[in-house]
């Protein structure tokens, strides 16, 4: 790889005064291969430096630093060279920042100044670092020190100097014997430095020509004031290499007074890279040109550099068309400075190196973007100098005579700065000629200099148009400064495009004559009393064909299109309508794409367009659009702020609400969902003023359907949840409704918002009543059921409150007769008392809680049936089916499932749907589910129609595809199985979980589970035909054969004994609604249905837990024993100490009781815990039977240590299939609950 670039410290004379000389100075010209130098010092000649530099394009900054040291006998002096690190941008956001992004270089200096050598102004030490003023805005590429004078190499190929200057070695410029501030040496005309040294009193420049200049003190006593030249036809070199850089070399150091003979390195490079050296010293002269002017534009802004803040760039003002100016100038200089600095880090000897060409596009946008914002400056004629200013006059006028070659006759008064500035359209002329140049040499990318030179003419062109634009946009104001209306439209970034005054338009069907006035971002209609303005953003043009509209022969229409009416602009020939149709279409795809650059063939014009408009006539008057528009109507989605403070969001469909949308009313009321023609139809949400909330089905706004209303503030006054069927916003048939003010819960049917017909209700205080309401009173007779067991059967008109005939049943006494009163404060009885004897026989009306096929018989006689529940939900899913439309052959259910499923995936992605942020509910879900993409890939398999859906055969295999594809619907969250599903779990956990939950409840709770599963299980035959009929009518009982043991996996991690597995008439599965809708539906209701269960059992169990939590403390002998097992039987080796450490298998199996959901999980459990027990190396040659097993399953069941396991046992025995009552999976249950109930009748205390 070439070396590094010479950077490093200069060996200056270390307390001699001899003078050096010329004559004795050598030159050494060293080449490696293709011009890559291997002339590098050694280390003992000259000291090391770092330089580590980092370019990043998307910031155009880099990071480098620089420290250079020389020691004297008379000084010390530090200087450093800093960067500013490049700024990481934002996550997705590609575009660069504005304005204060800027590449800032500067040196900072410290000890002796007593010759200036610091450059602060003064000859004063300063013991502290401090930075050099006035060159703090230069690229900055070396700083080279030698006695007393410093010398600086800015990228744009300039030299600054300051320190002593007896020789003119700080600038052969200054007469003066000291240099107190940085000043330019200035070289010859067309030169520009490529390297610089400083030895000793001498100061060396070596330029992109290969010309060598010096100036300084030489050996025989002469001083260079001038700035001395040695042509490189003079110094001997190959004619086919080209210095590169240079150093100087202090080869030896004597004693005190001594002569030092300096060596001076020149590096040379081969011709083969002559096209990239012309390359880099054109940009070089851009990096001049925009360096100076942009250093002049931020003295304008920020004083002179000698003011209060030391010249220092203040926040620039991107609204000040000056500031633009200056920041699309340092945008430019970044560009430049980025590309020549890997230049310099190559040392020049990279021959591929390309320069901006490898980066135009980034040039051409930052040249287009600073021609528009000079055009802004000349629009605006903001351009003239004011007091404060006046001081940089002559500055402008040197840059003009310098840099950019004027003449001072050319230059006119007080105009001097617009002329700098329009200098700067012509800024690419020079570079295009050299690109041009490259072409004739073989060692040029010649498709990559072709496509930038057209690029650059293309530029060149836009800019041109861009300076036409400015100037005819300025005329045209200095004629109509006195209008007002136009004066209130006028904009600096605005350009005049077309006026009717030049070329004449007239509108369609007005008596009176109207003007035209076409901008670069607005289009002005004024009549004779009408002052109309239109944005581009929203104006759709059309042409139309001769005669229509008007019906005038020879007229052509133009048709333009607002959001509030449409217009048609009569042109008076087929020429006059093509060129304003042009400039139309042309301004508009402008304004809408934001491009500047030379268009030669119009793309074409959305017709949808994101925009922003204002109304300011009609219905809509003073409201403010953003969104989408097509042609001129809002359509898609958008957002609309109307004047009274309502605010809509969502989707439009021809100015009117459609699709999902969202809207917030002053008053605080909150509608979102699906909008249909204007009106909130289908799912949505609700919100109140006073916190209620609504969510589900809606018509017309109201809510109809199903859906979940929450009223009020929890635990506040009027709180309630009511989950139900709605009609035209009413509670209107079965729904549930929990009063967290009285405590209540109610469970029935509705009228028009009244409680109407059968219902029952639990309530805070642990009663429970059932009953016909009437106009939300109960009327007729009822059945009531208090917390301490008694029960009524009668007439009452609410919770524990009598009125009227009826029967009370208590432990030890039944009351017949006429009740009045509170049952817990007192009540009024007029009737007859029957006492209980222990001797008699149980009457058949007296009924037991404790038996469930009782507690049917006694409750659920004034409910409403499980058939006529949750209708509007399974009316939702069979309309979504069409069960009653047509046969099942049809493929219509699997088409509409397949459109629901892509728009619910659409929606959620977007992060909408029945969750939005006005509810109070997160606003990052969007960005959740957008993080969720990755949970997806599982999810694939729903987007098609599955084979199963096809088949008409039920096999093992065809229901095992079945249950797999319900499975991952029901686990996807926008699958309608699963809202389906997650509905019913909804009206479920609603009906029986939460605080309410009452023991009574436990029959209606399950055979409402089992109905729901019962209709569910029918809507999905209409999906899947294999599956068959289970209505006794129609067909028997259906079962399968499992056709391998891996066919059927238990969700919880288990042995695979599964109960299928043990004997041989076990090989066949029961097809039953319940088996394959339980592992859906059961995961997310267990909790609510678990906990009547647990209080169902908890006096059993109690007494259960408080035997098990005793007994564990004994030994397992002490155990084995108690419960009767057979030691030697078993051939158990046990420690008299030990604990837990016989069946230890069977006991963590059976602990895995509490890992399960589903009854048929939970039975298997069971039948894997006697496996493990039949399983024991000593349980070989062992009879079974019930006096073997139930000592040992009691065993088990005390160190398993299984909480509320008489609730779990009565759960599976509730949900226990008839068939599997008979063979293993019957003797184990059977067995593991006689070893629950011996357990109880077992004394506490072991002897």
């Amino acid at each position: 790889s070439a070396p590094p670039p010479i950077l490093g410290v200069d060996e200056c004379d270390r307390g001699r005064s001899s003078p050096i000389s010329l004559e004795d100075i050598h030159l050494t010209a060293t080449t490696n291969g293709a011009g890559k130098s291997s002339s590098e010092p050694p280390p003992s000649l000259a000291s090391s430096a770092s330089f580590n530099k980092d370019c990043t394009t998307s910031k155009l900054r880099r990071s480098a630093s620089l420290t250079l040291s020389i020691t004297s006998s008379k000084s010390c002096q530090q200087l450093g060279n800093s960067k500013q690190k490049p700024l990481k941008p934002a996550a997705g956001d590609g575009s660069d920042t504005v304005g204060e992004d800027l590449w800032r270089d500067e040196v900072w200096v410290w000890g002796e100044g007593s010759r200036g050598q610091l450059g602060q102004g003064d000859m004063l030490a300063r013991p502290n670092p401090v930075p050099v003023q006035g060159i703090h805005n230069q690229f900055i590429v070396k700083v080279s020190a030698g006695q007393q004078h410093v010398l600086v190499l800015t990228g744009a190929g300039l030299v600054y100097g300051w320190g002593h200057n007896t020789g003119g070695q700080a600038n052969p410029a200054d007469k003066l014997a000291v240099v107190l501030s940085p000043s330019a040496i200035l070289l010859p005309h067309g030169e520009t430095a490529r390297d610089i040294q400083a030895a000793g009193n001498l100061s060396l420049i070596l330029s992109d020509s290969g010309n060598l200049y010096f100036c300084g003190h030489t050996a025989n006593g002469q001083r260079k004031y001038r700035l001395q030249c040695i042509q490189r036809d003079t110094l001997g070199l190959p004619a086919t290499k080209h210095p590169c850089s240079i150093l100087g070399l202090s080869p030896s150091a004597g004693g005190g007074g001594g002569a030092t003979d300096y060596l001076y390195l020149i590096n040379l490079a081969s011709d083969r890279l002559s096209v990239a050296r012309r390359l880099a010293a054109a940009e070089k002269g851009l990096l001049e040109k925009v360096e100076t002017v942009a250093n002049l534009i931020s003295q304008l802004h920020s004083g002179s550099p000698g003011g209060p803040n030391g010249g220092a760039l203040k926040k620039l003002d991107l609204f000040s068309p000056l500031h633009k100016v200056l920041h699309w100038l340092l945008k430019c200089r970044n560009i430049l400075a980025v590309s020549l600095h890997s230049y310099y880090l190559q040392n020049g000897c990279d021959h591929r190196w390309t320069g901006i060409v490898r980066k135009v596009d980034d040039w051409v946008e930052s040249c287009c973007e600073l021609g528009y914002s000079i055009g802004s400056c000349i629009t605006t004629d903001s351009l003239m100098l004011d007091s404060d200013q006046a001081q940089h006059h002559h500055t402008i006028v040197s840059i003009l005579l310098h840099h950019f070659g004027w003449k001072q006759q050319n230059i006119k008064g007080q105009q001097e700065l617009e002329q700098l500035l329009l200098e700067l359209y012509n800024l690419n002329g020079p570079y295009i000629q050299v690109l041009e140049d490259s072409l004739k040499s073989c060692y040029a990318n010649t498709q990559l200099i072709k496509r930038s030179i057209a690029s650059l003419k293309s530029l060149q062109q836009t800019m041109k148009r861009q300076k036409s634009e400015a100037e005819t946009t300025r005329q045209f104001w200095e004629v109509n400064n006195s209008d007002a209306r136009l004066q209130s439209v006028r904009k600096p970034d605005q350009r005049l495009v077309l006026d009717s005054k030049n070329a004449p338009v007239s509108l369609a069907g007005a008596i009176t004559s109207h003007r035209f006035i076409l901008f670069s971002d607005i289009l002005i209609d004024i009549g004779y009393n009408k002052f109309s303005v239109h944005p581009l953003s929203t104006l759709w043009v059309e042409a139309l064909p001769a005669n229509q509209g008007s019906g005038v022969a020879g007229k052509h229409h133009i048709n333009l299109t607002m959001p509030e009416g449409t217009k048609a602009i009569v042109c008076p020939g087929m020429d006059a309508r093509n060129v304003w149709l042009k400039n139309l279409n042309e301004a508009v795809y402008r304004q809408l794409t934001g491009n500047k650059q030379f268009i030669t063939a119009l793309p074409q014009i959305p017709i949808t367009r994101n925009v922003q408009y204002p109304y300011t006539k009609g219905e809509l008057k003073g409201s403010d659009y953003s969104g989408s528009m097509t042609q001129g109507r809002m359509h898609g989605k958008g957002r609309l702020e109307a004047p009274d403070g309502s605010v809509y969001a969502g989707g439009w469909r021809n100015d009117i609400k459609h699709g999902w949308g969202e809207l917030t009313l002053p008053n605080g009321i909150v509608r979102a969902g699906n909008w249909m023609e204007g009106k909130l139809t289908g799912p949505g949400y609700l919100k109140f003023p006073d916190g209620s909330e609504y969510e589900g089905d809606l018509v017309e706004g109201e809510p109809h359907g199903h859906g979940t209303m929450k009223c009020g503030r929890y635990v506040g006054d009027g709180a309630a949840v009511y989950v139900g069927s709605w009609s035209k916003g009413s509670r209107h048939g079965y729904g549930v409704l929990e009063d967290t003010t009285s405590g209540e819960r109610y469970m029935g049917t509705w009228n028009e918002g009244l409680r109407q017909g059968h219902g029952c209700v639990v309530n805070s205080d642990g009663i429970y009543y059932e009953g016909n309401f009437v106009a939300d009173k109960l009327s007729g007779p009822g059945i009531m059921i208090f917390e301490d067991g008694a029960i009524y059967e009668g007439e009452f008109c609410g919770a524990g409150e009598f009125y009227g005939s009826g029967t009370l049943r208590t432990n030890n006494e039944t009351f017949q007769g006429t009740f009045y009163g509170n049952y817990s404060e007192g009540m009024k009885f007029n009737g007859t008392v029957y006492r209980k004897k222990k001797s008699d026989d149980i009457s058949p009306s007296s009924y037991s809680l404790e038996d469930h096929a009782s507690a049917n018989l006694l409750t659920q006689r004034y409910t409403v049936p499980n058939s006529d529940k949750w209708k509007a939900i399974f009316d939702k899913i069979e309309a979504l089916l069409c069960v009653n439309d047509i046969a099942f052959e049809d493929s219509r259910p699997w088409d509409k499932l397949s459109v629901q499923f892509h728009q619910n995936k659409i929606a959620y992605m977007e992060g909408r749907g029945a969750t939005v942020s006005a509810s109070g509910r997160s606003d990052s879900a969007r960005t959740e589910r957008q993080r969720d993409k990755s949970k997806w890939q599982g999810f694939d398999i729903l987007e098609t129609i599955p084979k199963v859906a096809k088949m008409s055969e039920l096999t093992w295999q065809t229901y095992c595809d079945i249950r797999d594809y319900l499975v991952t619907a029901n686990t996807c969250p926008i699958h309608p199985v699963h809202k389906v599903v997650a509905l019913l779990v909804t009206c479920f956990n609603s009906s029986y979980g939460g605080l309410r939950a009452h023991p009574t409840l436990l029959p209606h709770a399950k055979d409402e589970l089992e109905n729901m599963c019962s209709r569910l299980y029918f809507l999905l035959r209409r999906l899947f035909p294999a599956l068959p009929s289970l209505r006794s009518h129609d067909i028997g009982q259906i079962w399968l054969t499992v056709e391998s043991k891996d066919a059927k996996k238990n969700e919880m991690d288990v042995p695979d004994h599964g109960h299928l597995d043990y004997f041989e008439e076990e090989k066949s599965l029961l097809v039953t609604a319940d088996t394959l809708l339980f592992p859906l539906i059961l995961p997310s209701i267990y909790p609510a249905l678990f906990n009547l269960y647990i209080q169902k059992e908890e006096k059993s169990d109690r007494e259960y837990w408080a035997r098990i939590t005793r007994w564990n403390k004994h030994t397992d002998a002490a155990l084995l024993t108690f419960f009767d097992v057979d030691i030697t039987t078993w051939d158990l080796t046990l420690d008299r100490r030990s604990r837990d450490s016989v069946f230890l298998e069977a006991v963590y199996t059976l602990q895995r009781l509490k890992t399960t959901f589903t009854p048929a999980d939970k039975l298997d459990v069971i039948v894997a815990v006697f496996d493990a027990i039949t399983r024991q190396n000593c349980a070989a040659g062992i009879t079974w039977n019930m006096d073997v097993l139930l000592p040992v399953c009691m065993y088990i069941v005390v160190r398993a240590r299984v909480l509320q396991l008489g609730a779990e046992l009565q759960m599976v025995n509730d949900f226990m299939q008839q068939h599997l009552r008979q063979g293993m999976p019957g003797i184990t249950f059977t067995t593991l609950q006689a070893a629950y109930a011996q357990i109880r009748k077992e004394s506490v205390f072991i002897n």
